[in-house]
């Protein structure tokens, strides 16, 4: 079985590569092959005032879709002195920046800490056209666990995976400490 290299070369297009004359960043990973667009601007997040500075939008740059707005504002994160709570709704409003559709996506809230996180997933299972937006719900959160020492809990807000006509791909995740 062979192996391929991950290839980015920045600043081209790729003539026949999906229906859009896209240019900005190539990823290519066979079967994976997309152009995604420069880089997108930090996606705008809505929460209670507390929660703000919990919050961790990861950048994914080389990720065919981008969460360009978050609404956090019904949830609601209690910490006590070992262990905490997350519960409530919220919605994630995404982008499709590639040249290519996308037949499912799955956006990930993780709410934890170095000791265990808890959190899911919401996916859109209709297909996601180039350049097109799509708000993703959840109706109700409920997750607990354990802190360690006087560590915060963090919420992470990452893309998982999203499908093509030809392939799954999985975006690099980097996991950010967030300040106490």
């Amino acid at each position: 079985m062979k192996e391929w290299p991950l290839l980015i070369a920045i600043g081209c297009a790729v003539p026949g590569l999906g229906t859009s004359q896209l240019s900005g960043t190539l990823v290519a990973h066979p079967p994976c092959q997309f152009l995604v667009a420069p880089a997108q601007s930090a996606p705008t997040v809505l929460a209670e005032e507390s929660l703000l500075p919990r919050i961790h939008v990861m950048r994914q740059r080389e990720a065919p879709l981008a969460i360009v707005h978050a609404d956090l504002r019904k949830m609601v994160l209690d910490n006590s002195r070992h262990y905490f709570s997350i519960t409530g709704s919220y919605s994630i409003q995404v982008k499709n920046v590639s040249n290519v559709a996308l037949i499912d996506v799955d956006v990930r809230l993780i709410t934890g800490t170095s000791a265990g996180s808890v959190g899911g997933g919401l996916k859109l299972k209709s297909p996601l056209s180039p350049g097109a937006v799509a708000t993703l719900t959840d109706r109700f959160v409920n997750g607990e666990g354990t802190m360690i020492g006087d560590e915060e809990p963090a919420l992470h807000l990452f893309i998982e995976s999203v499908r093509t006509f030809d392939c799954v791909y999985h975006p690099a995740k980097t996991w950010a400490s967030v300040p106490k």
